[in-house]
């Protein structure tokens, strides 16, 4: 009953443990007076209990429902000790025929309804909840588990579709966006919230597609390219971008090494990937008006094979909104980053994001010379 009305597996303690729940089933509950006398009823009655006491906690107003739901079934146990009366063993009617087994019946046919009500919602609506504590993540709000093993992540943010000179217009974007178990595939986009102006994200560039195709993808023009389509699949791209990097960073295992120098550290292995957690920091002050040095520190992800940077994984940097622009470097091997130059990295001019972005160049660089370290012995 929990994992249907709460959609999550990790409630169910919570839910065992809070509240009245112990007390009143060990003390209220069994009180001689008001429980039922046979044992049929009483099955009856304790699943009854359970079943109002969820609901309660779930959709009503009142925080606690184990009191209310024990006084909602003792109004009921004297119904029941009167009419599902257990049959004595030789018991016939009035016409001599067995007497029906009404209550022995009745509790196995509950017994069934509930089981098979278990075992085809609980597989619909459940999902369990994923903790994402490691990383700092822009869009994610919460990621779920069903029970195939894919993943849900639901996502929020918003887009600039403002014309210069005209109006300013920022479209706020929900999506719920499913990955495959293996974090490999997009498999289904559900837009929540989005663009009424016809200005609505093509979901056919995402679904279907690995990471790789996505962040290799160059056109993004929409159902309007002149105008916001454009920005709203560019932003898409960010959130399923994030998702992705999520996956591998928080749900991957990965092999410790024993490195750790400098502003590196930690070092990180899983076939030909490498992952470097970094630290560094950018100076955001404005002259003449404050000092601000933002920390940072991400987890790059680099592929030994191809030499390129695959994930950058948001630790801690600016809340702000000076955040790093992923797009100059996913894709980009040593060289390529070591040759932008700031105006070819530069994300935001009339804020600090230019400022960060070039900081996380030079620790990009940093984790490149520790994967020449750790190569070397």
């Amino acid at each position: 009953m929990v994992l249907a009305c709460y959609g999550s597996a990790s409630e169910i303690l919570l839910q065992l443990l809070s509240g009245g729940m112990l007390f009143g089933a060990v003390f209220m509950a069994t009180d001689y007076a008001t429980s039922p006398k046979w044992r049929y009823n009483r099955i009856l009655y304790a699943v009854g209990l359970g079943v109002i006491t969820v609901l309660i906690r779930r959709f009503g107003t009142y925080p606690e429902g184990t009191s209310l739901a024990i006084l909602i079934m003792n109004l009921l146990v004297p119904i029941m000790d009167k009419f599902l009366l257990p049959v004595r063993f030789g018991q016939t009617t009035k016409a001599g025929k067995p007497y029906p087994q009404v209550m022995k019946w009745g509790m196995r046919g509950v017994s069934l309804v509930l089981v098979l009500a278990l075992a085809v919602a609980v597989p619909l609506v459940n999902y369990t909840e994923v903790s994402l504590y490691a990383g700092t993540y822009t869009y994610i709000q919460d990621v779920r588990r069903n029970f195939g093993g894919g993943y849900e992540f639901n996502v929020q943010g918003e887009a600039d579709l403002s014309v210069p000179g005209k109006y300013e217009y920022f479209q706020q974007l929900e999506f719920v966006v499913k990955l495959d178990g293996a974090g490999e595939r997009v498999t289904e986009i559900v837009p929540v919230t989005q663009s009424t102006k016809e200005y609505k994200a093509e979901l056919s560039y995402f679904v279907g597609q690995t990471y790789e195709q996505i962040v290799a993808r160059t056109d993004w023009k929409g159902t309007d390219a002149e105008t916001s389509a454009t920005r709203t699949n560019l932003k898409l791209k960010d959130m399923v971008i994030e998702c992705f990097t999520a996956y591998h960073y928080e749900l991957t295992d990965y092999e410790a090494l024993p490195y750790a120098e400098g502003d590196i550290l930690r070092a990180e292995k899983n076939g030909s990937l490498y992952r470097f957690t970094v630290r560094g920091e950018a100076d955001l002050s404005v002259p003449g008006q404050y000092e601000y040095i933002q920390q940072l520190e991400y987890a790059v992800t680099i592929d030994a094979e191809t030499g390129e940077v695959i994930y950058i994984a948001t630790i801690r940097e600016s809340t702000m909104g000076y955040s790093v622009d992923r797009d100059v470097f996913l894709g980009k091997t040593a060289e390529e980053i070591a040759g932008l130059t700031d105006e070819q990295i530069k994300a935001d001019t009339d804020t600090g994001a230019t400022i960060t972005t070039v900081s996380v160049r030079g620790m990009i660089g940093k984790c490149f010379d520790a994967l020449a370290e750790v190569n070397n012995g």
